[in-house]
């Protein structure tokens, strides 16, 4: 992916002087070769949530090998740095109105909030791997009739993901 963003800009390797990562929990723990297995057991918890800024070199991204490389941080479980970079991409954590932000993929994350509050939760959108085409639950859960996901509160203080707006 960087490579041909570079040639088209004629931006040179050295010339980048940091990146942030941020994705889904498992995805940013397969980035930095931390075991995400147990985020798929009772009680759910990931191995880290938040990660300390490392050098490009480190990292292995073929950028300026000192540059600094962030890890956006997950809330939860199930609540990535892919949804904590959609709060602050979408400044949900600075508006007045309450506002509803929506991540449907492999599963589906819900913020709903405004700068006094916001509260997610995730759950998965489709049938599970270990259940047969024919599971009822599945079957019901993909049309919509229960929603069995993990709530999680987070409760925002001044300033608390400013840190990430870089």
């Amino acid at each position: 992916l960087l490579n041909p963003m570079m040639e088209r800009n004629h931006i040179s390797r050295d010339d980048i002087d940091s990146a942030v990562i941020s994705g889904n929990t498992t995805m940013v723990q397969l980035f930095w070769g931390v075991d995400p297995s147990s985020i798929r057991e009772d009680p759910y918890i990931p191995t880290v949530n938040s990660y300390p800024a490392w050098h490009a070199g480190t990292a292995k991204l073929l950028i300026n090998h000192q540059a600094p490389v962030y890890t956006v941080p997950c809330v939860g479980s199930y609540v990535g740095g892919d949804i904590t970079s959609g709060i602050i991409a979408c400044d949900l954590e600075n508006r007045e109105e309450l506002t509803l932000f929506v991540d449907v993929g492999t599963n589906g994350e819900i913020v709903l909030g405004n700068k006094t509050r916001l509260i997610s939760c995730a759950r998965e959108t489709g049938r599970c791997r270990r259940c047969k085409p024919t599971c009822t639950v599945c079957r019901l859960r993909m049309a919509g009739l229960t929603w069995s996901g993990t709530a999680q509160r987070w409760n925002t203080f001044p300033n608390r993901l400013a840190s990430y707006r870089k």
